[in-house]
């Protein structure tokens, strides 16, 4: 049986497509259906080769990520913003809004149109 054979013992790297950083599986997860490899996932819910959390708070974890990422060279990196800023303005909203309002509301101020 040939190296290259289906079947065969030796198995091939293929480079990962797309790795997602600050983001829980969602864009990897869906690119098996389209025929294309996921990179990694890399996000606080998600944990690294040693079964830790991907928290970028730690310096250790942010230079583990730089690694993982030069290694795996992904073509596509794609980069969500981290939650906590935004997490904390829908918190501070959902506190000024009425019962029954709801987080969306119209802008007031400066920006409104």
């Amino acid at each position: 049986m040939s190296e290259c054979e289906p079947g065969s013992v030796r198995e091939k790297y293929v480079k990962p497509e797309v790795a997602e950083i600050y983001s829980p599986p969602r864009i990897t997860a869906l690119l098996p259906g389209y025929g294309l490899y996921p990179g990694v996932a890399m996000d606080i819910t998600t944990n690294d080769e040693t079964g830790n959390p991907w928290d970028f708070d730690d310096p250790r974890q942010r230079q583990r990520a730089r690694e993982r990422l030069r290694a795996d060279k992904p073509l596509v990196l794609v980069g969500s913003p981290m939650c906590t800023a935004f997490l904390q303005i829908a918190v501070d909203q959902l506190r000024q809004d009425s019962p029954g309002q709801g987080p969306c509301h119209t802008v007031q101020g400066p920006h409104a149109p």
